[in-house]
């Protein structure tokens, strides 16, 4: 498979980052990990929850009594929990962050807001796209008010999909349908917003690393969609997909980050693509930020001798140096897992544990022990957030 479909990389074999030398960067042929204390505030914390196979040096700080990481930090008592100095691993980061980070001398592990916010941006990114030679969707940007439904859907059909310049999740995406869905937007929405066909086909990810030594991307996996029919996923599926296809992705990603690395971004980041008949439509939005899945990925990857990417994440924001042989690396990526994990928002409670295809509980457990078609159920109550974090071996969940 890899001879006959090479992947583009960067570099040759072995390269190296820059400047100063790592301090206590364990590394062996099954493990690499980044020892240091290093502190992660969220509100809920799933979405990291099993990087500390990675990085042991963990400490995250979880409140649900905070809308936010930004709230956290500013709260006095969360402050003095992280002395200054201190490593400060964040999901998101934002000028706000960064404002605290620096008046309290934490050192922020994390993209810039400004280049999170160039990549992120709904409305420009398919420029970015372009201007690589990424596939992308056709569309028009412009504010409700300054069209009209009948041009919409005389261009588009319709079903026409529209994005706000941010939203997690999901959040910033919706889909009109009909005269008065567009009516209902018009009338509370004035900014300028993306407007672009609804187009059949799967939604597939994949996520990406940008360093000095060159780009890593993972294999596609399946995006699975909300259940309510509601544009977003809920959770990432290990479904087959066609190698040829599977490279051709890879070597776009690999491409946008190398782009992404051009103007200074650094760190891990995903991609969305839009896929049908087994070709490529169009890929659809950068997450310039750790994804959704870094805990589960970080676990897999960690059983997979894989270089864990939250690992050359914090090691690239630090300025450590760290060998890379990006090729071999790229072959056990191109390989993929067997593995599927979903985040439940809403959902019945489950106790923590192994539980069977019935969804009978077998027994405790952590994910290393799981067995074939069993899924895993790591479950907290917290009303607001995603509320539990299912991870299946050889299997696609369903479990909504």
């Amino acid at each position: 498979l890899h001879h006959r479909h090479p992947v583009a990389v960067v570099g040759e074999g072995v390269g190296f980052t820059r400047r100063r030398r790592f301090r206590r960067l364990t590394t062996s042929m099954h493990r690499r990990a980044f020892e240091e204390e290093i502190f992660f505030v969220h509100p809920h914390g799933l979405y990291i929850d099993g990087a500390q196979t990675a990085l042991p040096g963990l400490r995250m700080i979880v409140d649900t009594g905070h809308a936010s990481t930004i709230a956290m930090l500013e709260d006095e008592k969360i402050a003095e929990r992280i002395p200054s100095g201190s490593l400060l691993l964040v999901l998101k980061t934002a000028p706000k962050i960064e404002h605290l980070a620096a008046e309290r001398g934490w050192v922020l592990v994390a993209p810039s807001s400004a280049l999170n916010r160039r990549f992120e941006n709904k409305l420009t990114i398919a420029s970015e796209f372009l201007a690589v030679g990424l596939p992308s969707i056709e569309h028009i940007i412009v504010a409700p008010v300054e069209t009209s439904w009948a041009v919409l859907a005389g261009r588009f059909g319709e079903r026409i999909v529209v994005q706000e310049a941010r939203g997690h999740a999901g959040e910033g995406t919706r889909l009109l349908t009909s005269l008065a869905d567009f009516a209902l937007l018009k009338e509370r929405e004035g900014h300028p917003m993306k407007f672009s066909p609804f187009l059949s086909g799967e939604t597939w990810t994949l996520n990406g690393v940008v360093g000095g030594a060159g780009v890593l991307v993972s294999r596609p996996c399946l995006q699975l969609p909300n259940p309510d029919g509601s544009l977003g996923s809920y959770g990432n599926a290990s479904k087959p997909i066609d190698d040829d296809l599977a490279l051709d992705i890879m070597k776009h990603t690999i491409r946008f980050g190398e782009h992404m690395g051009r103007e200074g971004y650094r760190g891990w980041f995903g991609l969305d693509v839009l896929v049908h008949d087994g070709h490529i439509r169009g890929f659809i939005e950068c997450n310039p930020r750790l994804t959704a899945s870094a805990g589960i990925f970080t676990e897999m990857q960690v059983e997979a001798g894989q270089t864990p990417f939250i690992l050359l994440h914090v090691l690239e924001h630090l300025d450590r140096t760290y060998p890379m042989d990006v090729l071999h690396e790229l072959r056990l990526l191109a390989d993929g897992f067997r593995e599927s994990h979903a985040v439940l928002r809403e959902a019945t409670m489950r106790a923590s544990g192994i539980y069977d295809t019935a969804w009978r509980r077998l027994r405790d457990g952590a994910w290393a022990d799981l067995g074939e078609g069993e899924t895993l159920v790591r479950s907290r109550s917290i009303p607001g957030s995603p509320s539990a974090i299912c991870i299946s071996r050889g299997n696609i969940l369903d479990v909504l």
